[in-house]
């Protein structure tokens, strides 16, 4: 694959023998339902999935019915199975044939349908032709737009190959506060009066307008100032609760509460090891979620989840597994992540597998958890136990993220269940990338999911995925340790 860069707005892919195509004069290319390219060509049909080539052909003695490897149309079927036309060598289409890829099997089949799809070759718009004929690149070449993906990317033909090219106004900005090389998010977080808190690896907290202007700064004593200032510990987390207090979770400075206090604030902080009986268990804070009844409950990697009943207390007491969650599982002290639902379940993700338990009026000791992890032989089970994210959409879908598995969505209804059913998201379905560690629920049914390769919207209602890989940023995107940020 080479990067072509023509313009500053125009960015050409070229593909050819060297990446994986198996012949360089195409046929056709559709994007399918789930986000693959297909090619068919002169040698056979391709699926691109965005980093590489898969070929598909017959062989010798493999049973395939394919009198001839070129292939000259293809549709995708209802199914997702792609059925192909061979044999277009003139106008006469009764001499054609018709062949099924069964995706599944990974074979060629004859195709038996009675009906064939509507629909012929794509062309493009004249003004979109003109404009690709027209750059430097194809002077002098003989070019054809083949197709145009949901991405806003053209698939041009030429005699040496297919190009992608994109034509981009402005790639997605980043935007910097500092001369620091990295400025790592670790948090951000929008309060009731529409400001944004956005707090980096560096220690900085900053509190902005809606156009990331005017912007403020927390200090290391609790003070909002403009003059820049450093808050000095590494936030995860940022919570307003339903008494406007601000939360703060970091690791491993432990949890700060800013309170407002005639025209100022009041900084707290609460941080294990002080042996009181009703204080917080640990001092990595990585999510938090208020309850029905005005509980906080605070998940922490490493001490499980902590509990505090009365947040606007002046001494807030902390109920955890070391003193009143006696029965807490032992496997869910490393919570990365937590939601609550209107009924009253709250899903915690951690380490181990995803954790639900209802939050009612009972007293807490009381609580029962029911935990899901992936079963190797249940498909429908969780794909993979490192829970990073929980996202819901504007049905009230529940998205789960893991490191490793893609992203799942929650198909029962009873969540206090250990037998919850999931349908996993992952590359097979045009995922960017299985490793996501973030998720933001988006417009009604629409979801951010970030992954190590970049960022997928995803619409939960057409199960369409749209992936933004590093090139669409200006600065790039990278990962570092757990969570995304572009730097």
């Amino acid at each position: 694959m080479t990067l072509l860069c023509a313009a500053s707005d125009v960015r050409i892919v070229h593909f050819d023998n060297d990446d994986g195509l198996d012949h360089n004069i195409v046929t056709c290319i559709i994007q399918d339902r789930e986000g693959y390219i297909w090619l068919s060509s002169r040698d056979g049909l391709s699926r691109y999935d965005g980093y590489s080539f898969v070929n598909y052909k017959a062989q010798p003695g493999d049973g395939c019915p394919l009198e001839s490897n070129r292939i000259d149309q293809i549709w995708e079927l209802p199914d997702n199975n792609i059925l192909c036309m061979s044999g277009h060598r003139t106008l006469n289409l009764a001499g054609c044939k018709y062949y099924v890829f069964n995706r599944k099997t990974g074979k060629f089949e004859v195709y038996r349908g009675k009906n064939l799809p509507g629909g012929s070759y794509y062309v493009a718009d004249e003004n979109v032709m003109r404009r690709i004929s027209s750059l430097k690149e194809y002077e002098g070449l003989e070019t054809r737009v083949m197709c145009e993906d949901r991405q806003g990317g053209y698939w041009v033909r030429t005699n040496r190959g297919i190009d992608r090219v994109t034509f981009v106004k402005e790639p997605l900005k980043n935007t910097k506060f500092s001369n620091f090389g990295e400025e790592v998010v670790r948090a951000l977080h929008q309060d009731r009066a529409g400001r944004v808190w956005i707090a980096d690896k560096n220690g900085f907290v900053r509190i902005v307008d809606r156009n990331l202007g005017n912007v403020r700064y927390l200090s290391a004593d609790g003070r909002i100032t403009p003059a820049a200032a450093v808050f000095g510990h590494n936030v995860y987390c940022i919570y307003e609760d339903r008494h406007g207090q601000i939360w703060l979770g970091t690791k491993p400075g432990g949890l700060f509460r800013l309170r407002r206090k005639g025209q100022g604030w009041v900084l707290d902080r609460y941080v294990s090891g002080s042996r009181k009986p009703f204080g917080i268990n640990c001092n990595s804070v990585y999510a938090m979620a208020e309850d029905r009844y005005g509980r906080l409950w605070i998940g922490t990697y490493g001490g499980g989840l902590n509990v505090v009943e009365r947040p606007e207390a002046d001494m807030p007491r902390f109920i955890n597994k070391d003193n009143v969650l006696s029965g807490y599982p032992r496997g869910a002290l490393k919570v990365r992540c937590l939601m609550m639902t209107r009924s009253g379940v709250m899903l915690a993700g951690t380490g181990s597998g995803l954790y639900t338990c209802m939050i009612d009026g009972k007293p807490l000791r009381r609580l029962k958890f029911w935990r899901n992890v992936r079963n190797p032989h249940d498909p429908s089970s969780l794909s993979n136990n490192e829970v990073m994210a929980l996202a819901r959409d504007s049905r009230g879908r529940i998205y789960v993220a893991t490191y490793g598995g893609g992203t799942n969505k929650i198909l029962s209804r009873n969540l206090l269940s250990n037998n919850i059913r999931f349908k996993a998201y992952t590359t097979a379905q045009g995922l960017a990338s299985d490793v996501n560690v973030s998720l933001a629920a988006w417009r009604g049914d629409k979801l951010w999911i970030v992954s190590e390769a970049g960022l997928t919207l995803f619409d939960t209602n057409r199960d369409i995925m749209i992936n933004y890989m590093r090139g669409f940023f200006r600065e790039g995107f990278c990962l570092h340790g757990d969570h995304a940020a572009v730097s």
